[in-house]
């Protein structure tokens, strides 16, 4: 069965989490998206990130974003493709990153600097701009260079990372011949 471009499949919060998060936390359901407005850009969403931070979203408790309200879709990073705009700074086609949530498709009624336009690169995968080319990357970068300065003489323990989180610093740190240590990734 097709569905029109009006609506869109939405992962929601279905319920506050109690402990580590369960199916039925989650409710997917077909909502509809609305009109684009002046000023608008339709997105369709190409990939998410699922970060660590999206548990904490998830209570209901003071936190550097709101938490995610219940039936709301579930917040995240992600790409989306502009489908539809009527917004002069972006064009359909473009590739955007933003708070893409866990839907297929939204409207952004008026996109400022919170939504990056991304440009592809050959050779480079998409979703990369969501990992090393993304928030996690940076937040990498910034920590090895910025902030802990390490010199030649220096190892580095990167540990209680996910993945790109724990990656990304050990191969930065390579790049300036920097001896590293894997920790543990739980």
């Amino acid at each position: 069965m097709t569905h029109p471009v009006s609506t869109s499949r939405r992962f929601v919060l279905a319920r506050r989490p109690h402990g580590q998060v369960r199916e039925e936390d989650f409710a997917l359901v077909r909502a509809d998206v609305g009109a684009v407005p002046d000023g608008g850009v339709l997105l369709e969403t190409l990939f998410i990130s699922l970060d660590p931070a999206i548990r904490s979203w998830l209570d209901d408790r003071p936190s550097y974003l709101p938490p995610v309200a219940i039936g709301d879709p579930v917040r995240s990073l992600g790409l989306a493709r502009v489908t539809e705009s009527r917004n002069p700074a972006f064009c359909v086609g473009d590739i955007v990153r933003g708070f893409t949530g866990w839907q297929e498709r939204h409207v952004v009624p008026s996109p400022g600097a919170e939504w990056d336009r991304i440009t592809p690169k050959p050779g480079v995968p998409l979703e990369t701009w969501l990992g090393a080319l993304g928030m996690t990357g940076l937040t990498a970068w910034i920590g090895v260079y910025d902030i802990l300065r390490p010199s030649a003489v220096d190892t580095v323990l990167v540990t209680a990372a996910g993945l790109h989180a724990q990656s990304t610093p050990r191969q930065t740190g390579r790049r300036r011949d920097l001896a590293s240590i894997p920790g543990p990734c739980w």
